[in-house]
């Protein structure tokens, strides 16, 4: 073999696998997840400890990660980031930061990559960039950081944001942050004649979240679901800790760790996806959480939010199981603080609540309504039909935000066949003003029939949405089976 091209075919072997390293280095970082206790917002602060001395570093508010993806749909963005101390002490810690188009150009000659860079007259920083930590405390308020789309090519865009100044020590590996910014087409609304907005549970401990995408509406191409939730995550407690905490099991651990394959393509169409976070016999639910136990368990959810990049969450409490391991019984303010610090950390995200065992949330909270802090809420009882609740049991809620008449496509209580469908209710969510129709349990197969018969659910709802839409449903392709 001729030498120079030996060398060549070398060098450009050795760029291919430094560029496969470095991605799966960023694809493991990004967007992991395992069956365990998910533990947000934490940051290996050790490699930059030393003896009495307290170092600075810059993190993203949101996430523990110093390579952070970000998707930009909409012309407008906004990302926080947090001056943190190693250590806190009794002086006040500055800094300033801004962004660093050289940064880019060392990151692609670093790790054979070719990222451009996004442009530095489309980001603007708060203050000016400058940072502070009070005396004795460990970490900054957030600042945040707008980028606007313009009109950028759709790729991705590396944007270094380090800190440039401080009166304390900075670790060299902890002052910069990576943000990917990939550019990417708008995203087309669900939005329908009449405003009633149709979400759809799917228990995905057996059955694909995507077929929520494959029935449209005939002659529009409008998805049928505007909301999939996936059913469903745990509130746990942390026996040894005495500290509540997110789990996931096998199955939420997949679809979320392979979110482009299994939660991307509905937002795609504009389908938003939320996680339905349920408690599971610990004795903790959301009416039983101190107001730390709260706020904890809000920078958890918006830190699952960010990071596997879902649309909000839904709260159900069922299971909890009161009085177990020692915890306390319920309370009447624990349900209303646990939306409020969940909405004040996730302004810009869904809420939504499935209303059984629910209580409290007739009284403000900090002065706002319980209701003001959930953007849907419908009753539970599959088949029946419900007003919304009173002011006294849900306060500031209103018929514009409730689904009074649930659908469970399998029945309950075991029933397999298919329930009956009552159009009287299904026109009285369109004409009195409701703004929600929940639908349960939507399958890809049968878990009854001896063939496993696949499910074709366009005759019954197009029961539907000839009524609330005007139009018949149908089924655009093949139904997805689960396949982890």
């Amino acid at each position: 073999m001729n030498y120079n091209n030996d060398c060549i075919m070398k060098k450009e072997l050795n760029k291919t696998i430094k560029r496969l390293f470095v991605l799966f280095i960023m694809a493991g970082g990004l967007f992991t997840a395992c069956d365990e206790a998910i533990k947000t917002g934490e940051l290996d602060e050790k490699p930059y400890e030393l003896a009495n001395q307290s170092f600075a570093f810059l993190k993203d508010a949101n996430s523990s990660r110093k390579a952070i993806a970000l998707e930009m749909r909409e012309n407008a963005s906004v990302v926080s980031v947090e001056l943190g101390l190693t250590k806190a002490t009794g002086a006040a810690a500055n800094a300033t930061i801004s962004t660093d188009a050289s940064l880019v150009e060392a990151y692609n000659n670093e790790y054979f990559t070719d990222y451009p860079a996004f442009p530095l007259t489309q980001v603007s920083l708060e203050n000016s960039g400058q940072m502070s930590v009070d005396n004795w405390q460990s970490a900054s308020q957030p600042l945040k950081i707008s980028l606007t789309k313009g009109s950028l090519e759709e790729k991705t865009y590396l944007l270094p944001v380090v800190i440039k100044e401080s009166n304390v020590n900075v670790s060299t590996d902890a002052k910069v942050l990576y943000y990917f910014v990939k550019i990417a087409g708008s995203i087309p609304d669900t939005d329908k004649p009449g405003g009633v907005k149709s979400i759809c549970y799917v228990e995905v401990n057996n059955h694909n979240p995507l077929n929520t995408g494959i029935y449209r509406l005939k002659d529009s191409g409008k998805p049928f679901f505007d909301i999939c939730i996936i059913f469903a995550a745990n509130l746990n407690y942390d026996v040894q800790t005495q500290k509540p905490v997110i789990f996931f099991n096998e199955n939420i651990s997949h679809l979320l760790t392979h979110r482009d394959k299994y939660i991307k393509p509905l937002q795609d169409m504009g389908i938003k996806v939320l996680l339905d976070i349920l408690p599971n016999h610990y004795g903790i639910g959301w009416n039983n959480l101190n107001i730390a136990a709260a706020r904890d368990i809000a920078r958890q959810l918006r830190s699952i939010v960010d990071t596997y990049g879902l649309d909000g969450i839904d709260f159900d409490e069922e299971w909890a199981d009161y009085g177990t391991n020692g915890l306390p019984g319920t309370n009447t303010t624990s349900y209303a603080r646990i939306l409020y610090e969940t909405r004040k950390l996730m302004p810009d995200k869904l809420i939504t609540l499935y209303w059984i065992g629910t209580m409290g949330l007739g009284n403000q909270i900090e002065g706002v309504d319980p209701g003001a802090l959930v953007d849907y809420s419908y009753y539970p009882y599959y088949g029946s039909f419900s007003d919304v609740p009173s002011s006294s049991s849900f306060r500031g809620f209103s018929r514009a935000k409730w689904g009074p008449y649930p659908y469970a496509f399998h029945g309950t209580n075991g029933s397999t066949a298919n329930p009956s469908i009552s159009t009287t209710n299904i026109n009285r969510i369109k004409n009195d003003g409701f703004g929600v129709n929940l639908m349960y349990d939507l399958r890809g197969k049968s878990d009854t029939h001896p063939n496993n018969a696949f499910m074709d659910y366009s005759d019954r709802l197009t029961i539907y949405s000839n009524i609330l839409y005007g139009e018949e449903t149908i089924r655009v392709r093949d139904v997805y089976q689960k396949d982890w």
